[in-house]
Parts: C-alpha cells; sequence; structure tokens
C-alpha cells in the first residue's frame, strides 16, 4: 500500500520546525555600540579624550599620515586660525553625511581642536558613540 504525506500535513510539519528552531534561537542581545554614561565619564576622568600637544606637533613635524586634524570652529574662525591641512567640521556639522567617513573610522587617530573652549571635547564625546 502505498501512502502519501498531504501537502497540508507537510506544510503544517515545516512551519512547527521552523517555529521551534525560531523559538531555539536565543533573543537578539547584539545592539550598536554604544558607551554607558558611566564609561564615558571612566575615560574622561582618565583622560582619554587628550592626546598632549607635544605628541601632535611631533606627528605634525614627522608628517604622520596616521594623525586627521579636525578643527570644529566655525568656517570663519577656522579660516582665520586653521592649522595647515586640518579639516573644518564646525561642531554643528559633526555629524553631517558629508563627514561620516572621516569622524567614523579607525584609521586615522582623529584629533578634534578649538580655541580653547569645550567644543573639541563636545565634538569628542559625540563622536565617541560613533
Amino acid at each position: 500500500m502505498k501512502t502519501t504525506l498531504n501537502p497540508r500535513i507537510l506544510l503544517s510539519g515545516i512551519i512547527i520546525l521552523l517555529g521551534l528552531i525560531i523559538a531555539a534561537v536565543p533573543e537578539n542581545t547584539t545592539r550598536p555600540f554604544m558607551l554607558t554614561a558611566e564609561e564615558i565619564l571612566d575615560e574622561v576622568k582618565n583622560g582619554e579624550q587628550f592626546i598632549h600637544p607635544d605628541q601632535v606637533a611631533d606627528m605634525i613635524i614627522q608628517k604622520d599620515p596616521s594623525l586627521l586634524l579636525i578643527d570644529v570652529r566655525t568656517p570663519e574662525e577656522y579660516q582665520k586660525y586653521g592649522l595647515p591641512g586640518s579639516f573644518n567640521i564646525p561642531l554643528d556639522n559633526v555629524l553631517a553625511d558629508e563627514w561620516y567617513d572621516y569622524v567614523n573610522q579607525d584609521i586615522y587617530l582623529n584629533v578634534f581642536y578649538s580655541n580653547g573652549n569645550t567644543r573639541a571635547n563636545e565634538a569628542w564625546m559625540i563622536t565617541r558613540q560613533l
């Protein structure tokens, strides 16, 4: 005697099997890399957001290709006081699409600078989450 499976029974079996597989997969615990407030605070306390000016000066003199100087002042201030070879990304535009590849990369050492106010530190905190 020849037995054939009813297509509905076969489809039901496949759906139940897929349901069991999905139930067995652990909940997606991955999330985009985001630092907690405590982690950022620890980095700030340890001074990890700063690089010594002598080290930056040495890198400039040595023409270190891994250094990326980013001036976060306004375009007007950058025109007057910008360092040769630096980029001007005003703080208000630091997350703009046109600058995303500059601020979110692991190839260069991003050094944000401004005129002694907190803009460079703010840019570091914003981009640190990237």
